[in-house]
Protein backbone atom coordinates (compact mmCIF):
# COMPACT_ATOMS: atom_id res chain seq x y z
CA UNK A 1 0.00 0.00 0.00
CA UNK A 2 2.75 2.19 0.19
CA UNK A 3 4.02 1.70 -3.51
CA UNK A 4 3.73 4.95 -5.55
CA UNK A 5 5.52 5.89 -9.04
CA UNK A 6 8.42 8.39 -9.22
CA UNK A 7 8.96 9.80 -12.65
CA UNK A 8 12.72 11.04 -12.90
CA UNK A 9 13.09 14.31 -15.35
CA UNK A 10 15.50 16.95 -16.50
CA UNK A 11 12.80 19.78 -15.26
CA UNK A 12 9.01 20.87 -14.12
CA UNK A 13 7.79 20.84 -17.51
CA UNK A 14 8.75 17.34 -18.96
CA UNK A 15 7.68 15.88 -15.59
CA UNK A 16 4.25 17.46 -15.86
CA UNK A 17 3.92 16.65 -19.91
CA UNK A 18 4.63 12.87 -18.68
CA UNK A 19 2.18 13.04 -15.86
CA UNK A 20 0.00 13.44 -18.28
CA UNK A 21 0.66 10.62 -20.03
CA UNK A 22 0.50 8.16 -17.96
CA UNK A 23 -2.38 9.13 -15.26
CA UNK A 24 -5.79 7.75 -15.85
CA UNK A 25 -7.65 4.91 -14.87
CA UNK A 26 -6.75 1.76 -16.44
CA UNK A 27 -9.05 -1.59 -15.86
CA UNK A 28 -6.36 -3.66 -14.95
CA UNK A 29 -4.87 -1.35 -12.25
CA UNK A 30 -6.53 -1.88 -9.15
CA UNK A 31 -4.92 1.61 -7.88
CA UNK A 32 -5.94 3.85 -10.78
CA UNK A 33 -8.47 6.39 -10.61
CA UNK A 34 -11.12 6.95 -12.99
CA UNK A 35 -11.55 10.75 -11.49
CA UNK A 36 -10.87 13.02 -14.83
CA UNK A 37 -7.32 13.97 -15.46
CA UNK A 38 -6.36 17.60 -15.80
CA UNK A 39 -3.70 19.09 -18.37
CA UNK A 40 -0.88 18.79 -15.36
CA UNK A 41 1.41 21.94 -16.93
CA UNK A 42 -1.76 24.34 -16.99
CA UNK A 43 -0.47 26.77 -14.21
CA UNK A 44 3.09 26.32 -14.93
CA UNK A 45 3.76 29.83 -15.62
CA UNK A 46 1.02 31.25 -13.46
CA UNK A 47 2.00 33.71 -10.43
CA UNK A 48 2.35 32.83 -6.73
CA UNK A 49 0.90 35.20 -5.44
CA UNK A 50 -1.79 34.18 -2.65
CA UNK A 51 -0.53 30.75 -2.58
CA UNK A 52 -0.70 29.43 0.76
CA UNK A 53 2.01 27.73 1.76
CA UNK A 54 2.85 25.43 5.04
CA UNK A 55 6.08 24.27 6.33
CA UNK A 56 5.61 21.10 9.20
CA UNK A 57 7.73 22.10 12.44
CA UNK A 58 9.13 18.86 12.63
CA UNK A 59 10.52 18.94 9.24
CA UNK A 60 12.72 21.99 10.38
CA UNK A 61 14.30 20.01 13.33
CA UNK A 62 17.55 19.65 14.53
CA UNK A 63 18.07 16.15 12.79
CA UNK A 64 17.98 18.36 9.90
CA UNK A 65 21.52 19.20 8.05
CA UNK A 66 22.25 22.85 8.79
CA UNK A 67 23.06 23.38 5.31
CA UNK A 68 19.81 22.40 4.22
CA UNK A 69 17.58 23.93 6.49
CA UNK A 70 19.09 27.56 5.37
CA UNK A 71 18.62 26.71 1.89
CA UNK A 72 14.61 25.42 2.53
CA UNK A 73 14.32 28.85 4.60
CA UNK A 74 15.85 31.36 1.22
CA UNK A 75 13.23 29.44 -1.20
CA UNK A 76 10.58 30.63 1.61
CA UNK A 77 11.66 34.10 1.91
CA UNK A 78 11.86 34.02 -1.98
CA UNK A 79 8.00 32.93 -1.91
CA UNK A 80 7.23 35.44 0.51
CA UNK A 81 9.01 38.07 -1.57
CA UNK A 82 6.49 37.66 -4.33
CA UNK A 83 3.31 37.33 -2.67
CA UNK A 84 2.59 33.50 -1.00
CA UNK A 85 1.69 33.27 2.21
CA UNK A 86 4.18 30.77 3.77
CA UNK A 87 3.76 29.67 7.59
CA UNK A 88 4.60 26.95 9.85
CA UNK A 89 2.59 24.34 11.15
CA UNK A 90 2.41 21.50 13.31
CA UNK A 91 0.85 18.16 11.78
CA UNK A 92 0.41 15.28 14.09
CA UNK A 93 2.03 12.14 14.41
CA UNK A 94 4.85 12.77 11.94
CA UNK A 95 7.59 11.57 14.40
CA UNK A 96 6.06 7.90 13.91
CA UNK A 97 6.96 8.10 10.72
CA UNK A 98 9.63 5.69 10.47
CA UNK A 99 7.86 2.80 13.49
CA UNK A 100 5.13 3.13 11.24
CA UNK A 101 6.45 2.70 7.85
CA UNK A 102 8.86 -0.65 9.61
CA UNK A 103 5.61 -2.33 10.96
CA UNK A 104 3.67 -1.63 7.67
CA UNK A 105 6.20 -1.95 5.38
CA UNK A 106 7.94 -5.32 6.70
CA UNK A 107 4.20 -6.89 7.00
CA UNK A 108 3.50 -6.54 3.93
CA UNK A 109 6.59 -7.43 1.93
CA UNK A 110 6.73 -10.55 4.21
CA UNK A 111 2.72 -11.36 2.78
CA UNK A 112 3.32 -10.25 -0.95
CA UNK A 113 6.90 -12.01 -1.10
CA UNK A 114 5.29 -15.42 -0.16
CA UNK A 115 4.40 -15.87 -3.34
CA UNK A 116 7.73 -16.00 -4.97
CA UNK A 117 7.86 -19.77 -3.56
CA UNK A 118 10.04 -21.25 -6.88
CA UNK A 119 6.60 -23.27 -8.07
CA UNK A 120 4.39 -20.90 -10.09
CA UNK A 121 6.65 -18.04 -11.49
CA UNK A 122 9.77 -16.44 -10.96
CA UNK A 123 13.67 -18.19 -10.20
CA UNK A 124 13.32 -22.14 -9.11
CA UNK A 125 15.71 -23.73 -7.35
CA UNK A 126 15.51 -28.02 -7.84
CA UNK A 127 15.66 -29.89 -4.45
CA UNK A 128 14.67 -33.49 -3.59
CA UNK A 129 11.23 -32.31 -2.40
CA UNK A 130 8.76 -29.26 -2.79
CA UNK A 131 10.26 -27.84 1.07
CA UNK A 132 13.49 -28.16 -0.56
CA UNK A 133 12.32 -26.18 -3.51
CA UNK A 134 10.70 -23.70 -1.84
CA UNK A 135 13.85 -23.23 0.53
CA UNK A 136 16.74 -23.11 -1.97
CA UNK A 137 14.77 -21.07 -4.16
CA UNK A 138 13.87 -18.26 -1.23
CA UNK A 139 17.20 -18.80 0.22
CA UNK A 140 19.11 -17.97 -3.64
CA UNK A 141 16.54 -15.63 -4.44
CA UNK A 142 16.67 -12.93 -1.63
CA UNK A 143 19.54 -10.79 -0.85
CA UNK A 144 20.15 -10.41 3.14
CA UNK A 145 17.92 -7.24 3.78
CA UNK A 146 15.07 -8.48 1.99
CA UNK A 147 15.24 -11.80 4.06
CA UNK A 148 15.71 -9.52 7.02
CA UNK A 149 12.18 -7.64 6.23
CA UNK A 150 10.32 -10.52 5.92
CA UNK A 151 11.72 -12.39 8.90
CA UNK A 152 10.70 -9.25 11.13
CA UNK A 153 7.54 -9.03 8.99
CA UNK A 154 6.04 -12.41 9.44
CA UNK A 155 7.02 -11.96 13.16
CA UNK A 156 4.88 -8.70 13.08
CA UNK A 157 2.03 -10.67 11.55
CA UNK A 158 2.10 -13.54 13.37
CA UNK A 159 -0.99 -14.31 15.93
CA UNK A 160 -1.65 -11.70 18.32
CA UNK A 161 1.31 -9.69 17.00
CA UNK A 162 -0.82 -8.43 14.23
CA UNK A 163 -3.29 -6.68 16.57
CA UNK A 164 -0.51 -5.85 18.91
CA UNK A 165 1.95 -3.93 15.71
CA UNK A 166 0.02 -4.36 12.74
CA UNK A 167 -3.38 -3.18 13.08
CA UNK A 168 -2.30 -0.48 15.45
CA UNK A 169 0.09 1.26 12.89
CA UNK A 170 -2.92 1.80 10.65
CA UNK A 171 -4.85 3.69 13.15
CA UNK A 172 -2.22 5.50 13.50
CA UNK A 173 -1.62 5.71 9.75
CA UNK A 174 -5.22 7.12 9.86
CA UNK A 175 -4.78 9.84 11.97
CA UNK A 176 -2.07 11.09 10.20
CA UNK A 177 -3.80 11.01 7.13
CA UNK A 178 -6.46 12.79 8.80
CA UNK A 179 -3.78 16.24 9.82
CA UNK A 180 -2.76 16.36 6.63
CA UNK A 181 -6.39 16.51 5.74
CA UNK A 182 -6.76 19.21 8.01
CA UNK A 183 -3.83 21.47 6.97
CA UNK A 184 -5.07 20.97 3.41
CA UNK A 185 -8.49 22.69 4.37
CA UNK A 186 -6.10 26.08 5.41
CA UNK A 187 -3.05 25.71 3.23
CA UNK A 188 -2.36 25.21 -0.82
CA UNK A 189 0.90 23.33 -0.42
CA UNK A 190 3.72 21.88 2.51
CA UNK A 191 6.73 22.14 2.01
CA UNK A 192 10.05 20.77 3.74
CA UNK A 193 13.53 19.42 2.98
CA UNK A 194 13.94 15.97 0.97
CA UNK A 195 16.08 14.15 3.10
CA UNK A 196 18.06 14.75 6.70
CA UNK A 197 21.24 15.14 4.22
CA UNK A 198 23.02 14.90 1.71
CA UNK A 199 24.01 12.32 -0.26
CA UNK A 200 27.22 9.88 1.27
CA UNK A 201 29.20 7.82 -0.67
CA UNK A 202 27.65 4.82 -2.47
CA UNK A 203 27.85 1.92 0.07
CA UNK A 204 29.20 3.00 2.82
CA UNK A 205 26.10 2.82 5.02
CA UNK A 206 25.08 -0.50 2.98
CA UNK A 207 25.81 -2.43 6.61
CA UNK A 208 23.47 0.03 8.47
CA UNK A 209 19.66 -0.75 8.02
CA UNK A 210 18.48 1.69 10.95
CA UNK A 211 20.32 4.54 9.01
CA UNK A 212 18.70 2.79 5.76
CA UNK A 213 14.97 3.81 7.37
CA UNK A 214 16.07 7.12 8.79
CA UNK A 215 16.66 8.76 5.54
CA UNK A 216 13.08 8.52 4.36
CA UNK A 217 12.01 10.38 7.58
CA UNK A 218 10.59 13.50 5.54
CA UNK A 219 9.14 11.12 2.57
CA UNK A 220 7.24 8.37 4.78
CA UNK A 221 4.60 10.33 5.48
CA UNK A 222 3.46 11.31 1.97
CA UNK A 223 3.17 7.49 1.62
CA UNK A 224 1.84 6.88 4.61
CA UNK A 225 -1.06 9.57 3.37
CA UNK A 226 -0.87 9.05 -0.13
CA UNK A 227 -0.71 12.21 -1.23
CA UNK A 228 1.14 13.75 -4.40
CA UNK A 229 4.78 14.89 -3.70
CA UNK A 230 7.61 16.35 -6.06
CA UNK A 231 11.33 16.90 -4.97
CA UNK A 232 13.15 19.10 -6.74
CA UNK A 233 17.16 20.97 -6.23
CA UNK A 234 17.42 23.94 -3.96
CA UNK A 235 20.94 24.58 -4.28
CA UNK A 236 24.41 23.08 -3.19
CA UNK A 237 26.57 22.16 -0.13
CA UNK A 238 29.88 23.27 0.68
CA UNK A 239 30.85 20.19 -1.61
CA UNK A 240 28.81 20.88 -4.53
CA UNK A 241 26.09 18.04 -3.20
CA UNK A 242 22.70 18.93 -4.28
CA UNK A 243 19.80 19.74 -1.82
CA UNK A 244 16.50 19.05 -2.35
CA UNK A 245 13.11 21.04 -1.68
CA UNK A 246 10.23 18.40 -0.97
CA UNK A 247 6.60 19.74 -2.14
CA UNK A 248 3.84 17.84 -1.10
CA UNK A 249 0.17 18.78 -2.55
CA UNK A 250 -3.69 17.86 -1.92
CA UNK A 251 -5.35 15.11 -3.80
CA UNK A 252 -5.27 15.06 -7.31
CA UNK A 253 -3.91 18.53 -6.91
CA UNK A 254 -0.28 17.76 -8.57
CA UNK A 255 -1.02 20.83 -10.53
CA UNK A 256 -0.55 23.26 -7.82
CA UNK A 257 3.06 21.52 -6.98
CA UNK A 258 4.15 22.06 -10.60
CA UNK A 259 3.12 25.70 -10.66
CA UNK A 260 5.16 25.92 -7.57
CA UNK A 261 7.79 24.17 -8.44
CA UNK A 262 7.95 25.62 -12.15
CA UNK A 263 8.30 29.15 -10.09
CA UNK A 264 11.48 28.15 -8.07
CA UNK A 265 12.96 26.15 -10.74
CA UNK A 266 12.85 29.24 -12.77
CA UNK A 267 13.95 31.41 -9.88
CA UNK A 268 16.87 30.34 -8.53
CA UNK A 269 17.95 29.06 -12.21
CA UNK A 270 20.78 26.36 -10.90
CA UNK A 271 23.37 24.34 -13.01
CA UNK A 272 22.65 21.08 -12.46
CA UNK A 273 25.22 19.80 -14.18
CA UNK A 274 26.87 17.07 -12.05
CA UNK A 275 29.85 18.44 -10.21
CA UNK A 276 32.95 16.77 -9.07
CA UNK A 277 32.75 16.34 -5.54
CA UNK A 278 35.79 17.99 -3.55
Amino acid sequence: SLDQVGPMTRNVYENALLLNVISGYDENDLTSSNKEVKDYTSLIGKDIKGLKIAIPNYYMSDVINSEIRENVLKVAELLKENGAIVEYVDIKYLEYAIPLYQIISLGEASSNLARYDGIRYGLSIEGNSIDEIYKNTRTEGFGEEVKRRIMIGSYILSGKNAQEYYYKALKVRRAMTDSFKETFKKYDLIIGPTNTDVAYKFGSIEDDALKTFYDDLLTIPVNMAGLPAMSLPIGFNHNELPIGMHIIGNYFEEDRIYQLASFIEDKLNLDTTPKGVK
